[in-house]
């Protein structure tokens, strides 16, 4: 540890990281005042007299004003040009109606900070329009309406730093007719109340920024002095009593205070776990990268080459590019009529695919003893006659068999949303009993609470579709703020509007991710292609 001080009462300290590349310095600042809650904004552009959507504010055209909603917004200038379509091509209300940029500009008054901009482009009656629209020099939207998709959306990650978040028009747009735009403050830290309550623990992305609070009542207090793995970080010695601890690299933390009264006395609070992961994780999908059957489609020349061969060509590269998570998707492939199943190596056993099943542990385990994490995401039981007996166990234990003696932590599919009743929700229990870690998909159910500490893998668009915050009908699911494990999200295929063939989207998408303090299961070689390094990823 060091420590210097800045010209203020209190120095600021530089943290060594616990393991890894170093590639932050972490600091710790006394809270000064009751944080804000994170802003969020959702406006509707639309006609006057027009049906507002449950959860959103209507924007009228007005010039920019204090609406007297709560919120500040509005146009440059008056803009008299918004639409309600009414028309059956519109999935709801939101998509019915829209407002033209032309040449004007639209504003929101928000906190300075970093936002994650959500906005949608379209016309129930237009399938021509090109849509290009920049928020802050960051571009939002970026596509072509056509007959099938009259809608483009897209979404962004913008810096504020002039109190005001505005949208213009980009370059070679041909008519920008804005429908809805969601606006969420992301740079807001993790609130950690160290004590009891959360003695189970954290896991967030790395580097992480969080908020240190004393449990219990702060009445009579004097002083709250916090520690890591037993070492002091800082104090705060004034009410409210918290401290950020920012920029925490990847490595394994344990968070206690000590608190003395105004009387003298001292109490030690119970320790809270927190895990910071490397936000970047190689992803490697097997299953369906071929297309022939007979070899389970699966790709990568690992027929030809083997486990060892595909460690060598694929994995080597990423972890030297500075990869230390792998994702490991549908390592055992699988058929058109067996969709995402857990026992697929036990398929692949029975069809005699020797130079699937075989060398697994002897390639894979070496690279997760050198400290590198390997995520085996496998499939459910659910719905499979296979585990239907009374001795499901069996075959559950025998399916994860290669994965588990490689070392690997486990993610299972549709785990999130199964009851702990259900066998893939006593799956969970089992692994984490025999000390694995285990990963959940997709987003928790509000319900199932006994998940919701752990990491959470899910495609780009289920994570979005999925939001309560959102989309009324996603009430099932759990909010983001109840969530405290990792979130990995992963595309399942190119954003509206871009390719794999011109990939230069690609590293801005993933540092959008990142900003948003998830985790990116990411193509490392695509990234290698791109001449793109970890730091500049990170940058």
């Amino acid at each position: 540890m060091r420590s210097d001080t800045t010209g203020g009462s209190f120095p600021s300290f530089s943290i060594e990281p616990l393991e890894g590349r170093q590639l932050f310095a972490a600091t710790v600042t006394p809270l000064a005042t009751e944080p804000a809650a994170p802003f969020i904004a959702k406006i509707n552009f639309q006609p006057a007299g027009a049906a507002i959507p449950g959860g959103y504010l209507a924007d009228t055209g007005s010039s920019y004003a204090n609406r007297g909603n709560g919120f500040t917004y509005g146009w440059s200038s008056t803009n008299n040009q918004a639409v309600d379509r009414n028309s059956s091509r519109s999935m709801d209300q939101r998509y019915d109606t829209f407002n033209r940029i032309s040449s004007t500009t639209w504003s929101l008054a928000v906190p300075n900070g970093r936002y994650v901009v959500k906005l949608v482009c379209g016309d129930a009656n237009d399938s021509n329009a090109t849509y290009r629209v920049m928020a802050e020099g960051e571009m939002v939207v970026d596509g072509k309406a056509t007959s099938a998709s009259r809608w483009v959306s897209g979404s962004a990650v913008v810096d504020v730093a002039d109190g005001k978040l505005t949208l213009n028009n980009a370059p070679g747009e041909t008519r920008n007719q804005v429908n809805f735009i969601e606006v969420y403050q992301t740079d807001l830290p993790t609130t950690v109340t160290v004590g009891p309550e959360n003695s189970g623990g954290f896991t967030r992305s790395g580097p992480a920024d969080l908020l240190l609070r004393p449990s219990g009542s702060v009445s009579n207090v004097a002083k709250v002095e916090f520690f890591n793995n037993g070492v002091k970080i800082g104090e705060d010695a004034s009410a409210p009593f918290g401290l950020y601890y920012k920029n925490v690299d990847p490595g394994t933390y344990s968070l206690t205070t000590r608190t003395t009264t105004t009387g003298g006395s001292v109490a030690t609070s119970t320790a809270v776990p927190v895990r910071v992961k490397s936000a970047i994780i190689s992803q490697l999908q097997i299953g369906w990268s071929s297309s022939v059957a007979a070899d389970r489609n699966v790709g990568w020349n690992i027929k030809a080459e083997g486990w060892q061969g595909f460690v060598n060509r694929y994995v080597q590269p990423a972890i030297a590019w500075g990869a230390t998570r792998i994702l490991l998707i549908n390592p055992f492939g699988t058929k058109a009529n067996e969709p995402m199943q857990l026992d697929q190596f036990l398929h692949a056993q029975q069809e005699g695919l020797t130079w699937l099943t075989q060398g697994f542990v002897q390639a894979w385990k070496p690279i997760i003893d050198s400290g590198i994490e390997v995520i085996g995401y496998v499939g459910t039981m659910e719905n499979d006659s296979n585990f239907t007996s009374s001795n499901w166990q069996t075959r559950f234990w025998a399916s994860l068999k290669p994965l588990l003696d490689a070392g690997m932590s486990i993610g299972l599919d549709g785990a999130g949303a199964a009851a702990a009743t259900t066998k893939t929700g006593q799956g969970v229990q089992l692994l984490r009993a025999q000390g694995a870690e285990v990963y959940v998909e997709p987003r928790p159910a509000v319900t199932n609470t006994a998940v919701h500490r752990l990491g959470v893998i899910t495609t780009e668009d289920f994570w979005d579709r999925s939001n309560p915050e959102r989309y009324p009908d996603s009430a099932w699911a759990a909010t983001d703020a109840m969530i405290r494990g990792e979130v990995i999200r992963l595309l399942s295929g190119p954003p509206a509007g871009k390719s794999w063939a011109e990939p230069s989207w690609y590293p801005a998408y993933m540092r959008d991710i990142l900003a948003q303090g998830n985790s990116a299961a990411i193509g490392i070689d695509l990234l290698i292609h791109l001449g793109v390094s970890l730091e500049e990823l990170l940058a």
